[in-house]
């Protein structure tokens, strides 16, 4: 998905250019999140209040992870049950629109493809890596967004 997305000539970012700079997102109209399931906090927070977000994948946005820039390293806080906390949310900002979407990640096949219009975009209700050389029609379906 992201070499076809930067041969149409889409812009990129970074999760650090997000995390050391979360106003970087307020530069544009619409942003397009890929499987991005490790954020950080302040990437969490920037994506989740852009008014216009197209997710890609489920699951994104699900679990937490700390950023040392001194070393170059990320530090899991919290994921998939990780720590065990059985009375917790699905994922672990507690995000109501990952939660809804969830279950879409093992549609692998998306064969009945639709973005989902959400608060604030639209939400892919299906895995597309095995099926976007076959249907390029969910790319093209973007710019309609």
């Amino acid at each position: 998905m992201t070499q076809i997305l930067y041969e149409l000539g889409y812009n990129f970012i970074t999760d650090i250019d997000v995390d050391k700079n979360p106003e970087v997102l307020q530069n544009f109209d619409k942003i397009i999140i890929l499987h991005n399931e490790y954020v950080n906090r302040k990437a969490f927070d920037a994506i989740s209040a852009h008014p216009n977000v197209i997710f890609l994948y489920p699951n994104a946005l699900y679990a937490e992870v700390a950023v040392d820039y001194s070393d170059n390293t990320e530090k899991l806080i919290h994921s998939h049950n990780y720590p065990n906390y059985p009375n917790g949310p699905s994922n672990v900002f507690d995000y109501e629109i990952e939660e809804r979407f969830d279950e879409y990640a093992f549609d692998i096949e998306c064969l009945e493809w639709t973005f989902v219009e959400i608060e604030n975009g639209n939400y892919l209700n299906c895995y597309p890596d095995y099926a976007i050389d076959a249907n390029l029609e969910i790319i093209l379906a973007i710019n309609y967004l």
